[in-house]
């Protein structure tokens, strides 16, 4: 976070270049500091920055982080609301990891606030995009969290089912 705070005393503070060092500040400050204030401000300052620019890539990653800081407070139905925007913002933009990121969380939450056929939705949508983008990390955490909504629902076929996909990318996956 230090480095980041660096970056940002090194940029005018309404840039682009502030802007895309905002989210990631942000997102540190609430999770790791547990600083919700700040990661709001962070986050502020980054959204008007992206809508200012009409810079959609940077609106969506800036709502990914503020909804991840929003579940880690238990602010869930915000989580939920940022979660679902930038799921709408994902249909004007070729951005996988972000579309993956907003379906991911929204399904976190929505399993959490006992909503399961909309977190069933937003599992098989999340699923989808982890599989056209192919990386194996976002692949693994969206099946992990199907696991968890398949559990929760009693459904043990489609459990099992995700859990054996899972484990066979996990068993693949070397990090360098």
């Amino acid at each position: 976070e230090r480095r980041i705070e660096r970056g940002l005393t090194l940029v005018p503070p309404d840039s682009v270049a502030a802007g895309r060092l905002l989210p990631t500040y942000g997102l540190e400050s609430g999770r790791w500091e547990n600083d919700y204030g700040k990661a709001q401000g962070a986050f502020e300052r980054a959204l008007a920055i992206a809508q200012r620019e009409s810079d959609v890539d940077l609106q969506m990653r800036t709502l990914a982080a503020w909804a991840q800081v929003d579940y880690f407070h238990l602010h869930l139905a915000e989580s939920l609301e940022k979660s679902l925007l930038v799921v709408e913002l994902a249909r004007y933009t070729d951005n996988l990891p972000l579309k993956v990121n907003g379906h991911l969380h929204a399904l976190q939450t929505l399993i959490h606030l006992g909503d399961s056929e909309n977190a069933v939705e937003h599992a098989n949508a999340a699923l989808a995009a982890a599989e056209r983008f192919n990386a194996r990390q976002w692949l693994s955490n969206v099946l992990r969290c199907g696991v968890n909504l398949y559990r929760f629902l009693g459904d043990w076929d489609q459990a099992r089912e995700l859990a054996s996909r899972n484990l066979a990318v996990e068993f693949n996956w070397v990090p360098l």
